[in-house]
């Protein structure tokens, strides 16, 4: 079984040919990105979506763009 925990996704912006010894090579522009693994998940039952507010006001913002970010795909 295949670990995907450091799979990454590279994000083309610019494909440029470039000519070496007579041979075609592309030239790829753009930037990755990856899952971050570098934190540590904390359980806190006192304080959570469904009680905070101010999470929830948070949860709203980022949901609601990205959701019409995706609508226009």
């Amino acid at each position: 079984m295949m670990d995907n925990s450091n799979k990454s996704i590279f994000f083309v912006d610019k494909l440029e040919p470039i000519l070496v010894c007579n041979n075609r090579l592309y030239e790829f522009t753009g930037s990755v990105f990856r899952k971050p693994t570098d934190f540590t998940r904390i359980k806190n039952d006192e304080h959570n979506l469904e009680g905070c507010k101010d999470c929830q006001k948070n949860y709203e913002i980022i949901f609601s763009n990205l959701k019409s970010r995706f609508d226009d795909l």
